[in-house]
């Protein structure tokens, strides 16, 4: 019974810990609301008890509010991107930056190519959203939320929730929601690349040929880490 108690809490610890990232890390936006009760069952496969445990802990930590027959609705606000951020600290940091970048490129093209065996890209929370994001110029302080949440999509459908964690913990240890804004100056091109190569890989999942979809993210990581880490 002991060992039973202790998997269940695992379980939703995990699910806790997986959702508290994306909301800290700004995956979840404020006033956005996460997926249903039966859809995190769903993703993270487990059963409805570990979900509203996890749920009760968010909305106890105050990141989310819940209703009766509602879906919860992230309330914590990003204040990282609110706030004038403090750019010599995270330059002073560089060195460590560049290297949680160089981790990503190294090993996110062959988890993602994993995990699209396992999903229907269209079928996807964020697919629409990233399909008419590489059509139109949208240009956003959170531009790079968009194909971020489409790639996370994509580990969670792999059915194993560490996947998905270690990707956000990436993000967040990358400082992604403040480079990507403070580079907005700097990289003007930047953004049309960045549509062009997320719009590669689209076509490449849909035509579900690994090694064209391995190759597609390589150059996405490979550009998509931040200029003055790459100059500097």
């Amino acid at each position: 019974m002991r060992c039973l108690l202790d998997e269940k809490r695992t379980r939703s610890s995990s699910i806790h810990e997986n959702l508290r990232e994306q909301i800290i890390s700004g995956l979840r936006e404020y006033g956005s609301r996460l997926p249903s009760a039966p859809q995190l069952c769903k993703s993270y496969g487990v059963g409805m008890r570990a979900v509203r445990t996890a749920l009760k802990a968010l909305k106890e930590e105050g990141l989310i509010e819940t209703g009766e027959r509602r879906r919860a609705v992230v309330v914590y606000r990003d204040s990282l991107m609110e706030q004038s951020a403090d750019v010599q600290s995270i330059l002073q940091r560089k060195s460590s930056v560049l290297a949680v970048y160089q981790t990503m490129e190294l090993i996110m093209p062959d988890i993602l190519t994993f995990c699209a065996q396992f999903s229907g890209i269209i079928e996807l929370e964020h697919y629409d959203s990233t399909m008419k994001w590489t059509m139109y110029h949208r240009d956003s302080l959170r531009r790079w939320r968009v194909p971020s949440a489409f790639f996370h999509d994509i580990l969670v459908s792999s059915g194993n929730p560490l996947l998905a964690s270690l990707y956000t913990t990436l993000e967040m240890y990358g400082e992604a929601p403040f480079l990507t804004a403070c580079q907005r100056s700097m990289q003007l091109n930047q953004y049309k690349f960045e549509r062009q190569s997320v719009s590669y890989i689209l076509d490449a999942l849909k035509a579900g040929k690994p090694q064209d979809v391995r190759d597609s993210l390589t150059s996405h990581y490979r550009y998509t880490t931040p200029v003055w880490c790459r100059k500097h």
